[in-house]
C-alpha cells in the first residue's frame, strides 16, 4: 500500500511543498510525476513547485499502485512566505508612494526549500509582534533573511533587498534545525500611522503563502515545526 501525507493542497506560483509517501509491503522506490508540469512540477523526492494558475494532480506510483494529490496553484502578486498587515491607504514616508500593506518575508538561498513555515502573531499595546520561523527540507537551506517590505494591493512597492531604509534581519537555525530571527524566535514589531500621523492599531494580519500556518501561542508553533 501507499499513502500520502496530503491528498490536496494549494500553492502560490513559485511556492513549494513536500509530499511524502508511506509505503508498506514493498521495497521499490516511489516514482513521482505531474499530470501537467506547466502548472505544478515535482522532482524525484516529492518536492512540488507551483508554476502557474491552474489545477493538476501529482502522482506517486509504486509498482501497479498509484495515489494522487490534487494541487491548485494560485497566481498572486504577494511576496512568498510573508506575513503582512493591511491598513487604510496612506503614503510611504520615505518616498511618498501609495501603500496599504506592510510586511516581512522570508528569503532563503536559491535552492533552499521550506518544508513547513509558521508565524506567531500577538498584539501588545499599539504594536503587532510577528515571529516567523520555518523547518527546511533536509539540508537545502544554508542561509535565510527576513526582509521588510511595503506594498499596494499586494504589489511590492519597496523591499529591503533593494531599499536600504527598510530593515532586514538574519535568520539562524537552532539546535532543532528550526530557522527563526537570530535562531531565538525573536519578534519583529509594527505600528502604522495614517496620513495625519495617527497610529492605526486595528490592523488585519494576513499570510501570503499557503504553506504557512499562523499561531497565537509560541509553544504550539514550535511543536508544529518540530514534528
Amino acid at each position: 500500500t501507499i499513502k500520502l501525507n496530503c491528498t490536496k493542497t494549494v500553492l502560490q506560483a513559485g511556492e513549494k511543498c513536500v509530499l511524502k509517501a508511506t509505503v508498506t509491503g514493498s521495497n521499490k522506490n516511489v516514482v513521482w510525476s505531474s499530470q501537467d508540469p506547466s502548472i505544478a512540477s515535482v522532482d524525484k523526492n516529492g518536492v512540488v513547485t507551483g508554476k502557474k494558475k491552474g489545477t493538476t494532480y501529482i502522482c506517486a506510483k509504486i509498482g501497479s499502485k498509484t495515489i494522487k494529490c490534487k494541487v491548485t496553484v494560485q497566481k498572486t502578486s504577494d511576496a512568498l512566505y510573508a506575513i503582512y498587515f493591511k491598513f487604510p491607504t496612506t503614503n510611504f514616508n520615505s518616498t511618498g508612494e501609495t501603500i496599504n500593506e506592510e510586511g516581512v518575508r522570508i528569503q532563503t538561498n536559491n535552492n533552499g526549500i521550506i518544508e513547513k513555515c509558521a508565524a506567531y502573531i500577538y498584539r501588545s499595546g499599539n504594536y503587532w509582534h510577528v515571529v516567523e520561523a520555518f523547518k527546511p527540507y533536509k539540508n537545502t537551506v544554508t542561509s535565510a533573511e527576513l526582509y521588510a517590505y511595503v506594498a499596494y494591493n499586494g504589489k511590492t512597492v519597496r523591499d529591503a533587498s533593494s531599499y536600504s531604509r527598510l530593515n532586514h534581519f538574519s535568520m539562524k537555525a537552532d539546535s532543532d534545525g528550526i530557522w527563526s530571527l537570530w535562531g531565538t524566535y525573536t519578534s519583529i514589531y509594527y505600528n502604522v500611522t495614517d496620513k495625519s500621523g495617527k497610529i492605526v492599531s486595528d490592523l488585519a494580519a494576513k499570510k501570503s503563502s499557503y504553506n504557512m500556518k499562523i499561531f497565537d501561542n509560541l509553544n504550539d508553533m514550535k511543536a508544529y515545526l518540530k514534528k
